[in-house]
């Protein structure tokens, strides 16, 4: 079986309203944003999806330039994916940026995997965010995926990996970041007292105008 035959797997996340594709260098608002390797190596390259900016693509390591790339929001989670044409076996890496761009969503969680429909596909990755936390992933077929929590959530972060494959082909890495609105810290005691007490005198002065 040669790596063209493989079939490519992805998770199964919520389907994606509508669809944008990035051309070049443009920034794509909208669910999602489908683009190339060899975009992501031009200067200056930039996609937004939804709150969600990607930028500062950069260390690139034995991808091919045609290797095909997705950017979405689907199920609450803001994903970054790298297909490969031909397969990887040798090793792969990259580092870029995701920040919000607007709204109260923060970034809490991270995690990352690889994935291969080859029953021999195996490798091991590095997983580094900018707090900076680094892990490394198992030695098996579709990575059980790593998580990095961001105390207290962040508005952006660094992401770098670098995938090995130390058996048969790997076809897929992915990314996920997910996000948790802001939560305004609840009112102080006084404060609250201050209100009760001011409510109180206002049913009053109403009372005695009546």
């Amino acid at each position: 079986m040669t790596a063209s035959t493989f079939l490519r797997k992805s998770f199964n996340f919520a389907a994606v309203a509508t669809a944008a594709t990035a051309i070049g260098l443009a920034n794509v608002s909208g669910a999602q944003a489908v683009t190339t390797v060899a975009d992501l190596k031009a200067p200056g390259a930039s996609f937004t999806v939804t709150d969600k900016t990607f930028s500062n693509f950069d260390n690139f390591i034995g991808f091919n330039d045609a290797d095909e790339v997705t950017f979405n929001l689907a199920a609450g989670v803001h994903r970054f994916q790298i297909q490969s044409v031909n397969g990887w076996m040798t090793p792969v890496g990259l580092s870029y940026t995701v920040a919000v761009t607007s709204g109260p969503a923060l970034i809490t969680k991270a995690t990352a995997n690889y994935q291969t429909s080859d029953p021999n596909g195996m490798g091991t990755f590095t997983f580094t965010t900018g707090q900076p936390s680094t892990q490394t992933g198992t030695n098996t077929v579709n990575s059980s995926p790593l998580m990095n929590t961001f105390t207290p959530s962040v508005t952006s972060s660094t992401f770098s990996t670098i995938l090995t494959p130390t058996g048969g082909v790997i076809d897929q890495f992915t990314s996920r970041y997910i996000q948790t609105d802001a939560v305004p810290g609840p009112l102080p005691i006084l404060g609250i007292g201050a209100a009760f007490g001011f409510s109180r005198k206002l049913r009053k002065r109403i009372s005695h105008s009546a």
